[in-house]
């Protein structure tokens, strides 16, 4: 192997030795055995279903009832890595943390792909460094959350994307689609991609011929469905509604639209307690599905808002009253839900959705926002603000190196798509930073670009500097003969 070969391995390897060492002291400091909050039981309690040979079923409806709810609230990918690491280390908060985390150093390898494909070998090493030392990314790393399959796969995205850009193959068209199929079956808002980076990306093959590039873009559809499709199909037979990616959505759109979000000083965020707010839920599901321009059968949609009185022990009750249709209703009635609120106040949505967006790029009172994720979505606060500090920081990089990448011929497109489906997530649903995880990770491939510019520019300067051979230098050492 050459020797820039082994320099270029020997500097990625440490990096990723850096990165897995930040991740795993990070972890063990701030959390170490603590229970999981947010998503991370969901994950961790389907995964333990799933190895117990149970499915994808809800894991507190059959812990408490012995009931095979069955549940979609998150796509799998993440759910079958955490099944297998609960095989390995059991159900240990820190051990099962750390596997997390591990998942998510593994983008670190896979930026040094990325940068050697987009730029070379110093590219490589710096985007592999900067993976590395992102408090955005190691952040997440310390729970157990899909953010940290969502590194890697975005960084392999990317990779997918400018290899195909630079060399268009059909082979290079399926690799694009099997990582975008991996990214859509680990976050529902990836399905974007297809549209905002796939199609722009092959569309911009100018050098190829409009037939080719339909063949490319069929091959890249086709590797994508093969997939999510066995996903799609299994939802399908096991929900009585439709339920395509996830049932996320019943969740988020009623959280997003309510008068916390809308009026009060969570006003473009998020609120778990509108979805508990029994006051603020419409007397009728049926009349709550037809305003939302929904299918209304008479059959009820997810939890019924007036008549769920239940005793806490009595399944049947629960499963009869309060959870109608499974969980696909409860996707159903939940996107309703938000959209009935949404037209009820329509003339505060551009408000809400601005402020969202702004929210969501930093760009209003992000120490709100900050104090808001620590006490809402379990961030630590001082990692909070050091990736505030980051995103700042990196900003005047990433345009700079956006700048060099347009001046060199290197498409920003694969870029751009994580700009437009964070901001796009965000108008929608919610601006909390660990949404806009494609996009913090995408806009390091500008930021390396800008570092390795500035780089190469401080070698030419202290190139020049040096005196050439032949030339006296000014410098005398002090010994040297003729000098007293």
């Amino acid at each position: 192997m050459p020797s820039t070969d082994r320099s270029l391995r020997t500097q990625v390897l440490l990096a990723f030795a850096v990165g897995v060492a930040l991740r795993v002291s990070f972890t063990v400091i701030t959390k170490g055995t603590s229970p999981l909050t947010v998503d991370g039981p969901w994950y961790v309690g389907v995964a333990r279903m799933l190895n117990q040979g149970d499915g994808m079923i809800f894991p507190t409806f059959h812990d408490r009832w012995g009931a095979s709810f069955e549940t979609a609230q998150h796509p799998p990918l993440f759910v079958i890595y955490m099944a297998g690491v609960l095989r390995l280390v059991g159900r240990n908060f820190l051990a099962l943390r750390i596997g997390a985390g591990l998942l998510g150093a593994v983008g670190i390898l896979v930026a040094a792909g990325l940068g050697r494909e987009v730029g070379g070998k110093r590219l490589a090493v710096v985007l592999a460094w900067l993976v590395a030392l992102s408090p955005l990314l190691w952040i997440n790393d310390a729970e157990v959350h899909s953010e940290s399959a969502h590194i890697p796969i975005v960084l392999a995205v990317l990779w997918a994307a400018y290899r195909l850009h630079q060399h268009p193959t059909i082979r290079a068209a399926a690799v694009l689609g099997a990582v975008l199929g991996l990214a859509v079956l680990n976050r529902t808002e990836a399905a974007m991609l297809c549209v905002v980076l796939a199609l722009p990306v092959i569309a911009d093959l100018v050098r190829c011929t409009f037939a080719r590039r339909v063949q490319l873009l069929a091959v890249c559809a086709a590797s994508v469905l093969v997939f999510v499709g066995p996903w799609f199909a299994f939802n399908l037979m096991r929900f009585d509604e439709r339920v395509w990616f996830s049932t996320s959505g019943g969740g988020v759109f009623p959280m997003a639209n309510c008068d916390p979000t809308y009026y009060g000083e969570l006003a473009g965020y998020t609120s778990v307690q509108c979805w508990f707010n029994r006051d603020e839920m419409p007397l009728q599901a049926d009349d709550l599905s037809a305003a939302a321009g929904l299918r209304a059968d008479g059959e009820g949609f997810g939890i019924d808002p007036v008549h769920c009185r239940c005793d806490p022990d009595d399944w049947a009750c629960i499963s009869e009253v309060c959870l109608l249709g499974g969980e696909g209703a409860y996707g159903t009635y939940g996107v309703a839900k938000g959209l009935h609120y949404m037209h009820e106040h329509v003339d505060r949505v551009p408000y809400v959705v601005s402020l969202r967006v702004l929210r969501s790029l930093e760009l209003y009172d992000p120490l709100q926002k900050a104090a808001w994720d620590v006490e809402h979505d379990s961030r630590n606060r001082l990692a909070g603000w050091m990736g505030l500090s980051w995103y700042y920081l990196s900003l005047p990089f990433a345009l700079h190196g956006m700048v060099l990448m347009r001046r060199r011929g290197t498409t920003l497109l694969p870029v751009s798509a994580f700009f437009i489906v964070t901001t796009f997530a965000a108008a929608i649903a919610s601006p909390v930073t660990r949404f806009r995880l494609g996009f913090d990770v995408a806009i390091l491939l500008p930021v390396a670009v800008s570092v390795v510019a500035m780089l190469d520019r401080l070698e030419i300067v202290r190139a020049r500097a040096r005196p050439t051979q032949g030339e006296p230098s000014d410098v005398v050492e002090v010994g040297s003969p003729g000098v007293t």
